[in-house]
Order: C-alpha cells, then structure tokens, then sequence
C-alpha cells in the first residue's frame, strides 16, 4: 500500500483549499437575476400627451431597463387613469409610472 507524506497531503489539502474557495467565491458573484436590470422603486409623475402618442409607445419608453412587461405596464396606465379603452388625446394629463434605482 502507498503512504502520503504529509507535505503531499498537504499541499492536496491547500489545493482543494483553494478550489472550494474560488468555487464559493464564484456562486457569491454570480447573480442569475442579475439585479442591476431591476430597478427598486417605483414614482408616479403627471405626462402630457403628446402628438402620436399611444399607450404603447409611452410603456415602451416607461419599461425599458425593467423586468415589467409592456401589457402589465398598460393594464397598470388604464386602471391608474380610469381609462375605458387605449384611446387617449392629445393635451390631456395620463399619471404614469416610472422606475429608479434611487430612492427619493
């Protein structure tokens, strides 16, 4: 049978050290979610309705860098507005959402 010497077994010891720290390490920084997509907070603020606006031009500009789907985004815009239908006018005042990762 095959002894080890200890400085062997203690340089497989440091390795295996090493390789389960760099393996803890890595599961630490690696985040699936990826977070810094995901803004934290959510406003409210007053838009005026500009010319050729639709409900879905304002939730794509009002969604981009979020995880919040265009169609939640509207069904959020109509109910906060008490809109009927995706008609709206030219002028007229829509509350709106919007997402940051600063709180105010």
């Amino acid at each position: 049978m095959r002894t080890i010497t200890k400085k062997k077994f203690y340089l497989i010891m440091t390795a295996v050290f090493a390789i389960v720290i760099v393996i803890m390490l890595g599961v630490k920084f690696v985040d699936a979610s990826d977070s810094a997509n995901t803004p934290k907070y959510k406003y409210y603020t007053s838009y005026k309705i500009q010319e050729n606006d639709t409900l879905t031009s304002i939730a794509e500009e009002y969604t981009k860098g979020t995880d919040v789907s265009i169609k939640d985004y509207i069904s959020d815009l109509k109910n906060d507005n008490r809109l009927k239908d995706d008609e709206i006018t030219e002028g007229e005042n829509l509350i709106i959402s919007y997402y940051s990762d600063i709180a105010k």
